[in-house]
This record gives C-alpha cells, sequence and structure tokens, in this order.
C-alpha cells in the first residue's frame, strides 16, 4: 500500500530545521503506512506487508459500515421533531413559507431574535419543495452532516492514509451525538458540514496556492456564520491559526490573502445583515427581550456571541468549565475513551516535535473550540457536534498508530467493553421501559447489525485494531437503530403538543386552536394544519375569540373553563430524560395530563 507524499510547506521548513529528511521524524502518513505495512510481531520480527486483497477487504468493511451508518443516521427522518427547540425552529420555518416573507423570523406570532437565517431559508426550500413534513424539516441537516463527512474524508487524505480517512469518517458518523443531532435537528448539522468544508478548503489553498479554494472556503465561512454566528470562526481560525503558530509559518500567518478572505466573508453575510437591519433596525419602536430600540446588528455580532460567553446580554446561562469535559465522554461514545488518549498524546507530541510533519488544523482547532466553550456561560451538549470531525479524525490515526500488543490488548479490552455496554443497554432499554411492540424489521435489523459484529470477529481475527474499530461501529449502530425505529416512537406519545395537534388535525379539521402563553408549544404550532392563537389568560378565550374553537393547556388550567374537554394527553419533556420516566412502572407519577377543550 503507497501513501500520498505531499511537499507542504511546513514539511519544507521542518527539513530545514532537522537538517534533511534523515533529520526529521517520520510524519502521520510514513508512520501510518509502517504501521500497516508491516507488522511487527511480539517476538520482534517483521512479517511480510499486508496481502492486497486484505487491505481492499478491509476498506469494503469500511465502506459497508459507513453506508449502514448514513442509513441510521437517516433512520431519524422519520421521528416526530423534538421539542423545544427544534419543534420551534421548523415552526418558524413554517411560518416563512406561508407569509411568503423570508426576511422575517417570527415565532408564535412575535418577532424572534435569537438564531441567524441560513438553517431557516434551507428548511423553508425544502417545505417549499416537499410540503410541512417531519422528513422535510431534517433533511437538509442530514445532507449537511454527510456533507461535513465527506470533507472530513477529503481532508483526512491530504495528510494521512485512506484507512485513516475512512476510519475519520465511519467515527463520525457513530459518535453518539451525531446520530442524535440527525434526530434532534438544530443548528449543530450544518455547522458541522460548513465548518469541516471551510477548513478543508483553507487547507487545500495554503497547500496549493490558489485562489478557487479560497473563495469556496470564505463562502462555507459566510454560511456558517449565517448559521451560529461569529462563534463559527473559533474553529476554523483556529484550525489555520494553530497550523501556522506551530508550524512557524510566520509569513503564512500574516499573509495579505486572509485581509481578502476576511473581506469576502463580510460581503457573503449581508444577506443576514439586511434582513437584521429590516426587521429590527428600522423599526426601533418594536418589543424584543421586553424593551424597544433593539439592534439586530448589534446583536449578530454582540449580544449573541459576547453576551452569552460573558453573560451580559438578553440571553444568559450558568456554564461551568468542567460541563463540556464530563459531556464530551458520553456525546463521543463509543470513540471517547480512544479519542482522548489520542487528544492527550498530540497534545504532548506537540511540544516536542511541533516542527515534524505533521498537520495540526485538528488538534489546533479542537482544543481553541474547546476551551473557549468550557469558558462560556452559556452550555449546551449538542455545542460540542461541531468538533467532531476533529476529533474523529485525531481518533482514527492514534488507532492507526497502535501497534504494540500491551496497546493492542488494551485497546481490544475498552473497545470491547463499550460495545457489550451498547449492545446490553438496548436489552436493559427494551425491558424497563417497555416500548409499544415493534415490527419485524426492525429486530431484524438489529439483529442483522449485531450478526455482522461477530463475522468480523471472525473475518478479520488478525487484524485487531480494525476489527475493533468495525466491531465498536456495529455495536453503535445497533443501540442508536433501536432508539430510532424501537423506542422513539414510544416516547413521542408523551410529547404532549404534537399528540394533540394530530388529534385536532383528524377529529376537529378546520377548528381553531388557542393556546396559553405558559404553556405555550411549538410542536403544536408546527404540527397544526388549522390556525393557532396564543393568549395569555384563559378569560380572553371567552371575550376575544370567535368560536367554536379548542383549548390546549394543562387539565388543571382548564378546570372551571366552560366547554367540553374532548381528549387528554399524557405530557413529559422527553428532551430531558429521567430514570423515573424511563422505568415503565414509576413512569405514571412522573407525568402531567394535558387538554383539549372544545368551546363551542
Amino acid at each position: 500500500m503507497r501513501g500520498r507524499c505531499l511537499d507542504r510547506p511546513h514539511d519544507r521548513a521542518s527539513r530545514r530545521a532537522g537538517g534533511g529528511a534523515a533529520g526529521v521524524a517520520a510524519g502521520p502518513v510514513e508512520h501510518t503506512l509502517a504501521v500497516h505495512e508491516v507488522v511487527t510481531v511480539a517476538s520482534g520480527r517483521e512479517t511480510h506487508p499486508m496481502d492486497t486483497r486484505e487491505l481492499v477487504a478491509q476498506h469494503r468493511w469500511c465502506v459497508l459500515c459507513i453506508a449502514l451508518a448514513v442509513a441510521v443516521n437517516g433512520s431519524g427522518l422519520g421521528v416526530p421533531i423534538l421539542g423545544p427547540d427544534g419543534a420551534l425552529y421548523a415552526s418558524i420555518a413554517k411560518t416563512m413559507v406561508q407569509r411568503h416573507n423570508y426576511l422575517e423570523l417570527v415565532a408564535h406570532g412575535q418577532d424572534w431574535l435569537d438564531k441567524p437565517h441560513f438553517p431557516f431559508w434551507l428548511t423553508a426550500l425544502s417545505f417549499r419543495l416537499f410540503g410541512f413534513q417531519t422528513w422535510a424539516y431534517k433533511l437538509p441537516a442530514l445532507l449537511c452532516l454527510l456533507l461535513g463527512a465527506w470533507y472530513t474524508y477529503r481532508f483526512a487524505t491530504q495528510f494521512y492514509t485512506r484507512q485513516v480517512a475512512l476510519w475519520s469518517v465511519l467515527i463520525l458518523c457513530t459518535a453518539e451525538h451525531t446520530i442524535l443531532s440527525t434526530t434532534d435537528v438544530r443548528a449543530e448539522p450544518y455547522l458541522t458540514g460548513l465548518i469541516m468544508a471551510a477548513v478543508y478548503y483553507f487547507s487545500r489553498a495554503h497547500r496549493t496556492n490558489t485562489g478557487g479554494p479560497l473563495l469556496v472556503g470564505a463562502g462555507c465561512t459566510a454560511c456558517a456564520l449565517m448559521t451560529k454566528g461569529l462563534v463559527a470562526l473559533i474553529p476554523i481560525g483556529g484550525a489555520l491559526a494553530g497550523e501556522f503558530v506551530l508550524t512557524k509559518q510566520w509569513h503564512d500567518l500574516w499573509h495579505i490573502r486572509w485581509v481578502g478572505v476576511a473581506l469576502l466573508i463580510l460581503v457573503g453575510i449581508t444577506p443576514e445583515l439586511y434582513c437584521l437591519y429590516a426587521q429590527f433596525d428600522a423599526h426601533p419602536d418594536k418589543i424584543v427581550f421586553g424593551q424597544t430600540g433593539v439592534s439586530g446588528i448589534r446583536f449578530f455580532f454582540w449580544d449573541s456571541q459576547f453576551g452569552r460567553f460573558l453573560n451580559t446580554g438578553p440571553i444568559q446561562g450558568h456554564g461551568h468549565p468542567w460541563f463540556f469535559l464530563h459531556t464530551s465522554f458520553w456525546a463521543f461514545l463509543p470513540w471517547s475513551g480512544v479519542g482522548s488518549v489520542a487528544v492527550w498524546t498530540r497534545l504532548h507530541t506537540s511540544r516536542r516535535r511541533a516542527q515534524a510533519g505533521v498537520e495540526w488544523y485538528t488538534l489546533s482547532g479542537a482544543v481553541l473550540t474547546f476551551l473557549v466553550l468550557s469558558a462560556s456561560q452559556f452550555q449546551l451538549p449538542h455545542y460540542l457536534t461541531i468538533l467532531f470531525p476533529f476529533w474523529a479524525i485525531l481518533t482514527a490515526q492514534s488507532l492507526a498508530q497502535v501497534a504494540r500488543p500491551a496497546g493492542l490488548r488494551w485497546l481490544r479490552i475498552w473497545q470491547s467493553s463499550v460495545s457489550s455496554l451498547f449492545l446490553l443497554l438496548v436489552l436493559l432499554l427494551h425491558l424497563g421501559y417497555r416500548p409499544d411492540p415493534m415490527a419485524w424489521w426492525i429486530w431484524m435489523l438489529v439483529s442483522g447489525l449485531v450478526l455482522l459484529l461477530l463475522v468480523c470477529g471472525q473475518r478479520f481475527r488478525a487484524a485487531t485494531t480494525h476489527r475493533l474499530v468495525v466491531q465498536t461501529a456495529l455495536a453503535a449502530l445497533a443501540f442508536n437503530g433501536y432508539l430510532n425505529l424501537g423506542m422513539a416512537p414510544s416516547l413521542f406519545h408523551y410529547q404532549a403538543g404534537s399528540e394533540a395537534a394530530w388529534y385536532s388535525n383528524q377529529y376537529y379539521p378546520g377548528v381553531p386552536v388557542v393556546q396559553l402563553a405558559a404553556y405555550r408549544s411549538s410542536p403544536l404550532a408546527f404540527y397544526l394544519d388549522q390556525p393557532l392563537t396564543t393568549v395569555e389568560h384563559v378569560a380572553e378565550t371567552a371575550t376575544r375569540l370567535p368560536r367554536p374553537h379548542l383549548l390546549y393547556a394543562p387539565v388543571e388550567a382548564l378546570r372551571g373553563v366552560p366547554g367540553h374537554l374532548v381528549h387528554t394527553f399524557a405530557y413529559f419533556p422527553i428532551s430531558r430524560l429521567t430514570l423515573p420516566f424511563l422505568y415503565y412502572k414509576t413512569r405514571p407519577q412522573t407525568t402531567q395530563a394535558y387538554g383539549l377543550l372544545f368551546i363551542p
């Protein structure tokens, strides 16, 4: 197997610093090839290079697992949209299409100032093409995530072997929060694809010294800014700056080309700035965040980012320096253990030989972004997803370097334990939660993934690392396939808003629905076919609203209101699951009753 020889600028600098090629430590491509081409056994003797057919077989299994990972990620397309955030974003895009107004973001009839427009434009386009469907909302996010996987592969092949690139994609697509992000869709799948695309094109522009990749990279960066704000610059800029600083390419760090890139990015975000100006700055009399005179442009550049970081803006939280550290251990499962070792090893390496032929984009972008997020006062678990492509590449390269028997033994123990845990969780969840009876083909799918896991163990018994990577990925896919196809449909019975919408659509078509502001439901707003009105007090339903209509609220709030209670729904905030809710015997004590009251 032959690697790709790249004469990158920092390679030349490394050779000058080390007195020639002989004075430079082997870079990742050479090291990886040494691991894969020549296997050192415990006795110290070297075996013959890996058989080409064996290598092709390994690549085919990786491709098969990646295809299965795409299918499992896609299995979340049919799962109902999770509230509050995902359903809120879907309802905003739905309002865009219904009002034919793509400049303003409106939620529950009020101006909404929080996230930029780009994801809503893509979702609105999907709605225009396919209608107001659950899968139409999630499809653009899934495509952007797959775009991120593609550019993870393209980036990795610039610096590593094809095996490492395939492993990187497989690790990214089977990480726990990657799969969750395609089910509970927010901004992160869009960011993952756009950030990785920008880093790839900027690194390619640096290597080839051409302007085309710079233009594409600037466009991807602008779209990332119009997805999440200035925070998107941290992983992109951190990756580039870290590469140049650690390899002492000062001329490239301060090159005039970056001024042109900054101007292109500024031009690229002008649609966002115009929309914010038209909705907020041009109307200072609008009440936003309980006050007038709110500037949308100032919010984009300052309050939405630095205001959250310093906890001085209108949207505040309570961050903790260790929050993302312990979150990463479950969010990046089943790779968090080897991923932590990979990051620590590369950090240790950076202190000893920062000039060697190693790329530093991934480590720099991952570490800088992680530190900034950890210092922020506003923290949510899904923020970490944008780091997964970097972590996946670092993890895959670290796995490719495991050659000593002791390292292989610990890797086998750890990854086998994690795989067994995933399979055990399927059994425990099924027995403890007691979901609705599942179709036979779901059990066949989960069983088929487990069977592939066992077949892989027999097929690649000698190739320890490859076998463990594939088996771990299959165990994660079996677990998440069960969650998406078997358990999730039962969970969404407890999302009362969507259940009430489907009930009223079927049995009371054309009858308007009213909800109380204190109990407003974004799933109700998205899935409801009839007009939805939000009021502050129950008394308003008797004086201000035409009859007949349906009133949606907790059963306690409906008592004393003249009308007929047509249906009740069990409610639990399923975005924040608890053990008492998951256990079928204690679940009834954790739910709250919501109802639909028909007021003639």
